[in-house]
């Protein structure tokens, strides 16, 4: 039985995804060694985008990682609980969002795949917009700082108890 295109899409970037962190490496770190946008990697990794030949082949060579295993198509079927995460970093942390819990009225797999992949979509071009994202890392930026200034509030005071 073969594979619809969407399967094998989800397939391919389990593979990336699973190769790129066995490489300890950061979507950002593949994204600049394969010369594609973050969002991209991203889109390839969750099964919404099906990258090109060269570009497999471009991560095949980054990731040392055997192009044959990547253009194959695996004969066992995925889970229906198999789950998505959408992988946002920024400013050195990295948000994963799950839609293993995804729910749906209709009874139709393909339905609920393209429905599943449009909100895919839809999430990552969110995280990547240059105004979400700048606005983001402000706000990352800010909550670092405040959270960093009340641990050393809280460090002056341990310490000024213990002068005492």
């Amino acid at each position: 039985m073969s594979k619809k295109p969407e399967e094998m899409y989800v397939e391919l970037g389990r593979q990336i995804k699973m190769a790129r962190k066995n490489k300890k490496m950061t979507m950002n770190d593949l994204s600049q060694k394969v010369d594609l946008s973050q969002s991209a990697i991203s889109m390839i990794e969750n099964g919404v985008r099906y990258p090109s030949l060269a570009t497999l082949a471009k991560f095949s060579e980054v990731l040392e990682h055997d192009f044959s295993e990547f253009i194959s198509t695996p004969t066992e079927p995925l889970e229906k609980s198999e789950k998505v995460d959408i992988e946002m970093e920024m400013l050195g942390f990295q948000l994963v969002l799950s839609l293993k819990e995804f729910k749906s009225d209709y009874n139709d797999p393909e339905i609920n795949t393209a429905v599943r992949q449009t909100f895919v979509a839809y999430l990552q071009k969110l995280f990547n917009k240059e105004e979400f994202s700048d606005e983001l890392k402000e706000i990352l930026k800010r909550t670092i700082k405040d959270t960093l200034d009340k641990k050393q509030s809280e460090i002056d005071k341990l310490y000024n108890q213990i002068n005492e």
